[in-house]
Parts: structure tokens; sequence; C-alpha cells
């Protein structure tokens, strides 16, 4: 089995949807959050967009009924169809913070996701 399969067991996925958007250089996208973990997070999007595994971007998105939105750099890991896959790159603390509880409330595991933090802050 590969590393990235090791690896990606390491992170529980919760279903989540929001809508998000996407930047690829001076170009925005809407999509829908399907799914999202402390690594990435798989998007819908139909827009039929010119991007390839590897773009960098910047992916962002707001907690309902909160003043906040998340931001994160990101590349893009899979595109194929309709489904974007990004992984995570720069975080801020403040983001980082609201996605873990975020991760941790769908969950229902917080010790789960402690361990989760732990694994990608020590790669």
């Amino acid at each position: 089995m590969s590393d990235n399969n090791d690896e990606r067991r390491h992170f529980s996925r919760v279903q989540f949807q929001s809508e998000c958007f996407l930047t690829f250089g001076d170009k925005k996208y809407t999509g829908t959050l399907v799914d999202l973990s402390l690594k990435g997070a798989l998007i819908h999007n139909d827009e039929g967009l010119k991007v390839k595994s590897g773009d960098h971007c910047s992916f962002n998105f707001a907690l309902a009924g909160a003043d906040f939105e998340l931001n994160f750099d990101a590349t893009l890991v899979f595109y194929k169809d309709d489904q974007l896959g990004v992984q995570f790159g720069n975080i801020t603390l403040e983001s980082m913070t609201h996605l873990r509880r975020l991760v941790e409330l769908n969950t229902g595991d917080s010790g789960r996701i402690q361990e989760e933090l732990f694994f990608l802050i020590s790669k």
C-alpha cells in the first residue's frame, strides 16, 4: 500500500455542504463543499475549469451564521468530471482552529481529531 493511501487514512473526512470559492490566479470559481478534513477538501463544481493537478489556488468558505471565513492556500490534487480535491497548504492559526473544531463536532471524536492534528504537525 502506498504512503499516500496510508496518510489518507489518518484524516477523518466529514460531510459538510457549504458554498465555497477557489481562486486560480485571477480566476475565481464558486463551488459546493462536499466534505473536508484537516488535510483537504472535496468540492463539486460544474463550470468546466481549465485547471490541472498540481495547480495552486486559494480556497475559502464561510461558516453559516458566523462573520468568519476560513482561508487556505491549497493545491489541486485531482480533478475529474465535476469533483475537485484540494490539499491544504498554509493555513492561518484562526482558520485551523475553526477547521479543527468543525471536524471535531462533526465526527464526535475529539481524541481522534487531536491525533490527526499531531500527525499533520509532525509531517
